[in-house]
């Protein structure tokens, strides 16, 4: 009998050991024969794009230079011009009043200043995403703008004529939040209401990094109570898509062609203290290796000794498919 099992599971194990050899041999073959994955302009096929009508677009450039003539500045932790940031919610309340009386979209006031918007889809089953930008810009130095920074001008290049939309938060990052109210605006005027429901966030602080310094802590007043309210709501995201970068030539070595980088990480960073003690003295007599130079020694050392930067993974592939359009993995 114990034979007789012995060889009853020799041949189970023998058919499953069979079966997954089949499928790693098919799986094989259809990874060898694949064709490359071309990332080149028009590879991808996104379906149909409809154009937007030249009536709603043709008012849109003048909407964008009204929104620079609004000096949001944030100059300093917890210095920014409140007055300013409530006339830009109530500039952009009079401009796109259907973004704010639409069935399915929410707004919300988030300390007192940031925004936030639910769009609320059809289907209540799918993950939610994010968009985010921010209303503030940072101060500018007049004398070294060609243009007015807050005249928000339409002005033609004088050798080709294609006109620009000049001011502070042209790209920095007024354009995001236009972009997005737009279009936003755009979905209530033609009764589109979208599948996933999703949320946009403009905060107010953006640019002092989104902080305040309180005694020795750090009391973030923007962005981080619209995140301490989703949390509370218990929000789960798909995804967050935050401000990126404008379109560059030259940026990427290697790269002969205009780039629209797409950020998916972030440049990590640390905060040193550093505290020398000493004995004290008379400045006419000072010691051979004084709390001062140790100091400045030991500063000198974090400069000459940076820490080593490195890739992940994602940024690897990323800059890999820029620079080999046709390879379809990273280079190591």
């Amino acid at each position: 009998m114990r034979r007789v099992w012995c060889v009853w599971w020799g041949v189970v194990i023998g058919v499953v050991l069979g079966v997954v050899g089949v499928l790693l041999l098919a799986a094989t073959i259809k990874a060898l024969t694949l064709k490359d994955i071309d990332y080149q302009e028009g590879a991808l096929d996104l379906g149909p794009v409809e154009d937007l009508p030249e009536w709603y677009l043709k008012g849109l450039p003048e909407l964008m230079a009204a929104s620079l003539r609004i000096a949001t500045v944030s100059t300093a932790p917890g210095q920014y011009d409140t007055e300013a940031l409530l006339k830009f919610h109530e500039f952009l309340r009079e401009e796109f009043p259907g973004v704010f009386n639409s069935s399915f979209i929410t707004t919300e006031v988030v300390n007192e200043y940031s925004l936030l918007f639910t769009i609320q889809g059809s289907n209540s089953s799918l993950q939610p995403y994010l968009l985010m930008s921010h209303l503030d810009v940072v101060p500018v130095v007049r004398d070294k703008w060609e243009h007015d920074p807050f005249a928000g001008e339409i002005i033609p290049d004088p050798i080709t004529g294609e006109e620009y939309i000049w001011g502070r938060g042209a790209i920095d990052d007024k354009t995001g939040v236009m972009g997005i109210i737009m279009a936003l605006n755009y979905l209530t005027l033609t009764d589109f209401q979208p599948t996933r429901t999703f949320y946009v966030a403009f905060g107010h602080d953006e640019e002092l990094g989104s902080f305040v310094l309180h005694h020795r802590y750090m009391v973030r007043t923007g962005a981080k109570h619209i995140a301490k309210l989703m949390d509370e709501r218990n929000v789960t995201l798909e995804f967050v898509l935050d401000e990126g970068v404008p379109i560059l030539e030259g940026a990427l070595k290697g790269a002969g062609f205009p780039l629209a980088a797409i950020g998916v990480t972030e440049k990590g960073w640390m905060m040193v203290k550093l505290e020398v003690e000493g004995e004290g003295g008379h400045s006419s007599m000072p010691p051979h290796n004084s709390a001062v130079s140790r100091l400045a020694s030991a500063i000198y050392r974090l400069e000459t000794h940076p820490q080593h930067p490195c890739l992940v993974q994602v940024p690897k592939l990323i800059y890999s498919l820029i620079l080999h359009p046709r390879h379809h993995g990273p280079t190591n």
